[in-house]
Parts: C-alpha cells; structure tokens; sequence
C-alpha cells in the first residue's frame, strides 16, 4: 500500500474506498489546531473525507511520495493540504493534515521548495 491507492480513490471521490485503505484505529491529527482526532474508519469517513471531497472547486489529489499526498485545485494546481500517511502492514493508520489554515509555514514552505503556489480561499493561486 503506499499513497498512490489513497490518491486514486480520492480522486475517484470515494469515501467507501478511502475508509477501505485505513486500519481499525486509524487516526487524524489537524496539525496546528485543537480539534479531537477522528477516529476508525467509519468517523475519517463521515468527517474529514466527505468535507475534503466536498470542497469547491473540488481538490485533486497528487501523489508526492509513499507516504505524502498534496491535495491541489486542479492538476498541478495550488497546493491547499498537505497529508502525511502513516502506512504499516498495508494499511494507513494514520493521517496527518497540514493545512494552509492551520499549518501555513509548512505547507507555503514545502510548495515554494517544489516551485508552486498555495491555494488562497475560494482555491485561486497565491504566489
């Protein structure tokens, strides 16, 4: 398993599929905020992948690594969230999120190091 099966079914704006790719206790971390983790699969489901897929423009997903996907407005578009995998035995059990509202020094850092833009709100480009 790495991170090009989360990409496809993201990009396939699957919550059945995504949710298939996660351990029992899989967990998320907003990076930067004070919000509990979700939870299992069923939770990560019905909270964080149906807001991201429900976002307008819709975000695309972007393999970067194994275990690093960029969510973007677009194909090669600007960059809005950064999600680190954590993969063992097959399985993500856990999903960090980086993202421009919380977490905005790394994910305008880890853009600017790949020569793009980040996402401002409403998804146009910000150099």
């Amino acid at each position: 398993m790495s991170s090009a099966r989360f990409v496809a079914a993201f990009n396939a704006r699957s919550t059945d599929d995504l949710g298939a790719l996660l351990a029992a206790d899989t967990a998320t971390e907003l990076v930067g905020a004070s919000v509990p983790p979700e939870v299992g699969p069923d939770a990560i489901r019905a909270g964080s992948f149906t807001h991201m897929l429900g976002e307008k423009p819709p975000l695309l997903a972007e393999r970067i690594d194994d275990e690093t996907v960029w969510l973007t407005h677009g194909p090669s578009g600007p960059v809005d969230v950064i999600i680190a995998l954590t993969i063992r035995d097959g399985t993500i059990t856990r999903l960090r999120y980086h993202t421009l509202w919380c977490d905005r020094a790394f994910v305008e850092a880890s853009a600017a190091a790949a020569g793009r833009s980040v996402a401002t709100p409403g998804g146009s480009e910000e150099p």
